[in-house]
């Protein structure tokens, strides 16, 4: 497999991580209240007009650039794993494909609507209200608060991973967690281990990365299982 390749993904797993280690210390440093004002549309407005450009740029990073790279690193990681077991590999693909349909659409949704909830709500304030609760109650169905696509994308990589002995052995087990934990959080009482999912996935991704730059040690472990 060609190391440009493997380093282009690597890069991008790289990247994938730092989007979720920005979108995490953005949330908790200034825009939290984002969040806490979901069931306050008129407050939640309010910060939308203060906060228009910060939280377009949040959107931008944390789901359509995310999703961008994500497409670089699923493509090589299926071609690396398909070496090591064709169908999860194929079958990872499929919902690898699926989060990035997924993340981007829900980041283009939500840019794109918070336009319009600003550019209405100084003449119709009632229906930008409306129109906010529209959009964040299709965001987070697509994807925002429920992480079950990811989720198994990642455990699904992780046990081939994992099945084959290839990577450190550290790196799978991370990932099976942090895949279940998606998986979990898609029902209401477990709805905080979304937050689990996304700190452990920084991990992940940022172990991946490493991994992969080293070179060509995954493919000559694959290719001896």
């Amino acid at each position: 497999m060609s190391n440009k390749n493997r380093k282009n993904a690597a890069l991008a797993a790289l990247g994938c991580g730092l989007s979720f280690v920005f979108g995490f210390a953005l949330l908790v440093t200034q825009l939290m209240p984002y969040i806490e004002l979901q069931f306050n549309p008129e407050q939640a407005v309010e910060f939308v007009i203060l906060n228009h450009t910060l939280i377009s740029v949040w959107n931008f990073i944390i789901y359509i650039l995310f999703g961008v790279l994500l497409a670089v690193l699923v493509i090589e990681l299926h071609r690396e794993l398909s070496a090591v077991d064709p169908f999860l590999s194929h079958l990872a693909a499929v919902f690898g494909i699926v989060w990035i349909t997924l993340v981007i659409g829900s980041g283009m949704l939500a840019n794109h609507g918070l336009s319009s909830v600003v550019h209405m709500a100084s003449e119709q304030p009632a229906m930008a209200q409306s129109l906010w609760v529209s959009i964040m109650t299709i965001k987070e169905g697509l994807g925002g608060s429920n992480e079950i696509v990811g989720g198994i994308w990642v455990l699904l990589v992780s046990i081939t991973i994992w099945k084959k002995h290839v990577f450190t052995p550290v790196l799978p087990v991370i990932g099976v967690v942090a895949g279940f934990a998606g998986i979990l959080s898609t029902a209401p009482p477990l709805s905080s281990l979304g937050a689990v999912f996304g700190l452990l996935l920084i991990v992940w991704f940022l172990g991946l990365s490493l991994v992969m730059m080293r070179g060509s040690a995954f493919m000559k472990e694959g290719q001896q299982c």
